[in-house]
């Protein structure tokens, strides 16, 4: 659903021996518009410490670390959980066919998506009219990826600026949503 997300990014560093300097570790690369972004990550001495970052990178380009005075010290680089803006990769809301059997879509079949107007979909949170949307990217348990909610739950969920609900709940459940997508 969402290809090309932008994601934040993490660095441990991680030295079982003295020789691990401060040191300013800089990550390049480009964000969701394709546009260059910098982001430093300061690692204290003795490094055992792990940093992450607010810059949301949709590709990585370089990443200087400098040199140390001790060996044997590693690094580990991955992507943190903040998600960047996600607009322009959601299609719209599925709509509900009552010719297919629920979850009967496979690969290649077409389907029909709402980008303007308002549905019904299910909330996992109670709604307010006029509340954000979030959509749901990470999910563990019982949780639902792709689920909707109008609240952002941690780092788990990405708002989607273009949709508000347009009904009031008291619970998780149906509710009206309203999409404005070009």
């Amino acid at each position: 659903m969402v290809p090309n997300r932008s994601r934040s990014w993490s660095k441990t560093m991680w030295e079982p021996q003295r020789g691990r300097d401060v040191d300013l570790v800089t990550v390049t690369g480009t964000d969701e518009n394709g546009e260059t972004v910098t982001e430093n990550f300061s690692i204290p001495n003795g490094g055992n410490a792990t940093v992450t970052g607010t810059t949301k990178f949709r590709t990585v380009t370089s990443i200087a670390i400098p040199a140390q005075s001790g060996t044997g010290g590693t690094a580990t680089i991955g992507t943190g959980s903040l998600l960047g803006n996600v607009d322009r990769h959601l299609l719209g809301i599925s709509l509900y066919d009552a010719t297919r059997e629920p979850g009967a879509w496979v690969d290649n079949d077409t389907v029909p998506v709402l980008r303007q107007g308002r549905a019904w979909a299910t909330s996992e949170t109670a709604v307010n009219d006029g509340d954000p949307v979030f959509v749901r990217f990470v999910a563990t348990g019982d949780e639902v990826y792709g689920a909707l909610r109008a609240t952002p739950d941690s780092n788990d969920c990405v708002r989607w600026t273009r949709a508000r609900w347009r009904s009031k709940t008291s619970a998780a459940g149906l509710a009206i949503v309203e999409l404005n997508l070009p």
